[in-house]
């Protein structure tokens, strides 16, 4: 029996029984069996990843063979084939002719780096960037644009249409940036001046200077960006450009100056001084100021003068209230001239003593309504004017003498009054008393003496004046007076005796100012 030999191997065939077969017995002679084979198909497959397809190849053991083109991928440069897909350690060429083996081979891929380059549209510079395909930059940059919004970066530079998606290309490209004008707001701060209404506008247009704030007692200088107001105004002709963002601007005020002007009255003379409306005819000693405002005025030296008036200083309008120079100043005022006008007091028309005139006059004043006071005198056949010169009229005023004798002597409870000539009336009266002349004749006679003493003794009731006189109550009163020859309060014999003298002409009297007493001398 013959047994057959295990079946050989082939590299790349596969075994296909002998010719002629192996007999089953041993022949009788010596024969030859030749191997049959037949040859085997093999496939390289060929996995991308990821990249374009590649077709496997399926080819006999040995028969020639083509490398296939290599793959393409997007961002990637293609590395070569390797029989691992991990570690990719163990290339693989593709032989000329078919091996005997099925293999798979992976595509090794290398990714690309790609460059980004910012057009930035005329803002500040941005460097370019080079990455690694498909990476996102991050952070995005950023460029910087006076008077403008950086808007993003776009791969058009006209309608701004495709955003670029910050992530790097398979290309180098240029992207472009993208712009929005800023919007701006000029708020105004006008310091204390009147409310201006914020302007809004797009960077570096016009902007156009509002209407100007006004400031009791400031001019208005001109909108300045710095708080303190230096440097140059903002508005140059009334225009500027709006800047690059929204800014406050300030108001600059100076004190307004005035025209001050010190008048003088249209009158001078009585009654009251009057005032027209001011003007440059009327302004006293040509004093005219320049006088800022909260500043102060430099008063007059010198000061208007008005009959029958005092001056008693300058005020802001006719007949106002003086103003004290040393805490005034410069308010606000309507218009660019400011008037002073001044200020006087009537002088009170009251009586005096002429004691310039060697008078033997005296007044005293007495708290009666009725009767301002009485005027002691020594004088027989005293005269109106005799009178009148021992007096003195102050201020705008006459006296009305009412004389007891014919209208010309002046004794006892003589009325003399005191009339104001601005309003006519009798602001003071007074009635004379003349020691000794009890009846009122000017004279000092027994008869005088003898009404005197009937009264003291209550023999009459009253001093015999009439009671149809208006002025009968005062003139007995003068009477009463005329009888206390010494002053002492009362009539009594010493007075009897005095009158006497004075009847005979062996006494004269005169009056003292300073005691209010007549000085009696005996001849």
């Amino acid at each position: 029996d013959v047994t057959a030999p295990a079946d050989p191997t082939k590299e790349g065939y596969t075994f296909a029984g002998w010719q002629p077969a192996v007999p089953a017995k041993m022949p009788a002679g010596d024969m030859t069996v030749v191997a049959q084979w037949t040859v085997n198909q093999y496939t390289i497959t060929f996995d991308s990843n990821g990249g374009s397809n590649v077709a496997a190849i399926s080819k006999d053991y040995g028969e020639v063979i083509s490398a296939p083109a290599n793959p393409t991928k997007t961002g990637y440069t293609f590395n070569g084939w390797f029989t691992d897909n991990e570690t990719f350690e163990n290339p693989y060429d593709i032989p000329e002719t078919m091996p005997a083996e099925n293999v798979t081979v992976y595509a090794k891929w290398k990714i690309n780096q790609y460059t980004v380059t910012f057009n930035t549209n005329a803002g500040s510079a941005v460097d370019p960037i080079t990455q690694d395909y498909d990476t996102v930059i991050d952070p995005v940059p950023q460029s910087e644009k006076t008077g403008f919004q950086f808007q993003g970066w776009y791969l058009d530079n006209d309608t701004f249409t495709q955003p670029f998606n910050n992530r790097i290309p398979a290309d180098n490209i240029t992207v472009y940036a993208k712009w929005g004008i800023n919007s701006i707001t000029i708020t105004f701060d006008s310091k204390g001046g009147s409310a201006v209404q914020p302007i809004h506008g797009d960077y570096n247009t016009d902007a156009h200077e509002p209407a100007e704030p006004t400031y009791a007692g400031y001019d208005f200088d001109g909108w300045y960006e710095d708080e303190n107001c230096t440097g140059n105004p903002f508005f140059r002709d009334g225009v500027a450009k709006f800047p690059a963002t929204s800014i406050t601007l300030y108001a600059k005020w100076t004190n307004h100056v005035y025209t001050v002007k010190f008048l003088e009255p249209d009158s001078y003379n009585d009654p009251t001084p009057t005032f027209s409306e001011p003007h440059d005819d009327h302004i006293f000693e040509n004093n005219i100021q320049e006088v800022a405002f909260e500043g102060s005025a430099t008063v007059p030296s010198g000061n208007p003068e008005i009959n029958y008036y005092t001056f008693v200083g300058w005020s802001t309008e006719p007949n106002g209230t003086p103003v004290d120079f040393d805490e005034w100043t410069m308010p606000a005022a309507e218009t660019d001239s400011f008037y002073f006008y001044p200020v006087f007091e009537r002088v009170p028309v009251t009586l005096e003593i002429a004691l310039e005139s060697g008078s033997q006059a005296d007044i005293i004043k007495v708290d009666d309504q009725a009767v301002t006071g009485y005027i002691y005198n020594a004088g027989n056949k005293l005269t109106v004017a005799k009178l009148q010169a021992q007096l003195v009229v102050i201020g705008n005023g006459t006296l009305n003498i009412t004389a007891s004798k014919n209208g010309k002597i002046c004794g006892t409870g003589t009325k003399v009054e005191l009339i104001d000539n601005l309003t006519g009336e009798v602001v003071e009266t007074y009635y004379l008393i003349v020691a000794g002349d009890v009846n009122g004749d000017a004279l000092c006679t027994a008869n005088d003496k003898n009404i005197a003493r009937n009264v003291y003794n209550q023999n009459l009731s009253s001093w015999l004046i009439n009671d149809t006189d208006a002025d009968a109550e005062a003139k007995r009163v003068c009477a009463a007076l005329a009888a206390d020859v010494n002053g002492d309060g009362a009539f009594d014999g010493e007075d009897a005796d005095m009158m006497e003298l004075f009847a005979l002409g062996a006494a004269t009297y005169s009056y003292n100012t300073e005691t209010h007493k007549y000085n009696v001398s005996v001849n």
